[in-house]
C-alpha cells in the first residue's frame, strides 16, 4: 500500500522516548499530520472553562482544545481526500468525531486504544462513538472482551505495540552493576512497589534502585522511599544508558495493555520483573523475566533478588528479553497495521464490515 494513503492523527505523548511510543510507527507507516496545538491541555482560566464546556458537550472527560483542534484539522484534510484511511493513535482520549466524518467522506477512520475496562468506562468509551469506526485496534486480547459488548467481532483487531530495537539494544559488554530500573508513572501501584524495594533493602542495602518519570502521567500515590534516585527529562540516548546500567527493570502495574518501558528493557536485554495483569504477559512470556501477582510486594522483591543473585539466570532472560523484544520491531509490527488499513480499505470505508478480525 503507498504510504501516504494512511494518516496518523493525534498529539505526542510527552512521556515518551522520540524512539519509542505509539508514534514511532510514523517512520514504518503513514504520515502523521501535525496537530494546530502541540500540547493537550493549557493551565489558564479561560482555557480551563473552555475545556470543561467541551467535556460536558462531548460527554468526554479530559477532552480539550487541542484535541478538538487536532480532530478538526484532520476532518479537513479528510475533505480533500479519498480512498485514505485515518489513524487516530490514542483512541481512548483523543477522539471524538473524526469517525462521523468519515463516514460521510467515505474514507476509513481507524482508532487505537490503551487502556483497560475501568479507565475505558470514565473515558466513556461505549458504542456512542464507536460505532463511526471501521475498525477498532487493541493492544492486547485483554482489551477485546470490554469492546466485544458493543461492536462486531470482524471490527476489532489486536495489533501489539512496537519497538525500536535498532535504537533500544544491549550495550556492547554486560555490565555487573546491582542496578534496578523502573520507568514511567501511568497505572502504577506505587505503593506495591514502594514496600518491594524496602523489604529488598532489609536484605541487601546495595542494591540501587533508579525510577525515571516516575511522576509523569501517574494520578495515584507516588513512589516516596528515601534512596531512591529519581530521574526525569532524559533524552533518549540517556534513556538508553540508564537502561544498559541497569541489571533488570521492576515493574509495578495497576493494570496495563502494553508498555513502551517494558518493551525497551526487554530490546536493551534486562530481564523483567512485572505484575502479571492486562496483556503483561502477552509481551513479556515466560523466559524474559518473572511475573507476580498483583500487590504482592513479597512477590516483586524476591523475583528481583533471584535474577541478581543468579548471574546465569540473568544472562539466560537477558538474551530471551532481547530476542521477544525482536518480535515486536516496529518494521513487523507495521505490516501487521497495513493489514488492518487494507481490509479497512477494502470494506469501503466508513463502518463497513472487514472481512476478517485477526
Amino acid at each position: 500500500m503507498d504510504p501516504l494513503n494512511v494518516f496518523l492523527v493525534g498529539l505526542r505523548s510527552p512521556q515518551h522516548a522520540l524512539h519509542s511510543g505509539y508514534e514511532g510507527f510514523r517512520r514504518h507507516v503513514g504520515t502523521h499530520l501535525a496537530p494546530p496545538l502541540s500540547t493537550r491541555k493549557y493551565a489558564d482560566p479561560v482555557s480551563r472553562r473552555l475545556d470543561h464546556w467541551l467535556e460536558k458537550c462531548t460527554r468526554r472527560p479530559d477532552y480539550t482544545l487541542p484535541l478538538l483542534l487536532t480532530e478538526g484539522a484532520a476532518g479537513l484534510h479528510m475533505l480533500r481526500r479519498k480512498g485514505a484511511v485515518y489513524h487516530v493513535l490514542y483512541g481512548d482520549s483523543d477522539y471524538w468525531m473524526l469517525g462521523r466524518l468519515g463516514r460521510w467522506t467515505g474514507n476509513p477512520v481507524v482508532a487505537t486504544f490503551h487502556e483497560g475496562e475501568p479507565t475505558l468506562e470514565y473515558l466513556t468509551v461505549d458504542a456512542r462513538f464507536t460505532r463511526h469506526l471501521s475498525a477498532v485496534i487493541l493492544l492486547c486480547e485483554a482489551q477485546r472482551p470490554y469492546f466485544e459488548r458493543f461492536l462486531e467481532p470482524e471490527r476489532i483487531f489486536v495489533v501489539p505495540l512496537g519497538v525500536d530495537t535498532d535504537f533500544f539494544c544491549p550495550a556492547p559488554a554486560p555490565r555487573p552493576e546491582r542496578v534496578c530500573l523502573t520507568i514511567g508513572g501511568h497505572e502504577r501501584d506505587f505503593e506495591t512497589l514502594g514496600r518491594a524495594i524496602e523489604l529488598l533493602w532489609r536484605e541487601d542495602p546495595s542494591i540501587r534502585f533508579v525510577a525515571i518519570g516516575a511522576h509523569i502521567g501517574h494520578k495515584g500515590p507516588n513512589l516516596e522511599v528515601e534512596g531512591v534516585e529519581f530521574r526525569n527529562g532524559l533524552s533518549d540516548d540517556e534513556l538508553r544508558e540508564a537502561y544498559r546500567s541497569a541489571a533488570l527493570a521492576v515493574f509495578a502495574f495497576g493494570w496495563a495493555g502494553a508498555n513502551t518501558g517494558v518493551l525497551e528493557a526487554m530490546a536493551c536485554g534486562l530481564p523483567i520483573v512485572a505484575t502479571d495483569v492486562g496483556g503483561v504477559r502477552d509481551y513479556v512470556g515466560d523466559e524474559a523475566g518473572i511475573l507476580c501477582p498483583p500487590q504482592d510486594p513479597k512477590a516483586l522483591a524476591a523475583a528481583m533478588k533471584r535474577i541478581l543473585d543468579d548471574p546465569a539466570r540473568r544472562a539466560a532472560m537477558s538474551a530471551a528479553a532481547r530476542r521477544r523484544a525482536q518480535t515486536y520491531d516496529f518494521r513487523i509490527v507495521a505490516d501487521r497495521l497495513r493489514k488492518v488499513y487494507e481490509a479497512c480499505l477494502e470494506a469501503g470505508g466508513g463502518s463497513g464490515r472487514i472481512a476478517s478480525g485477526d
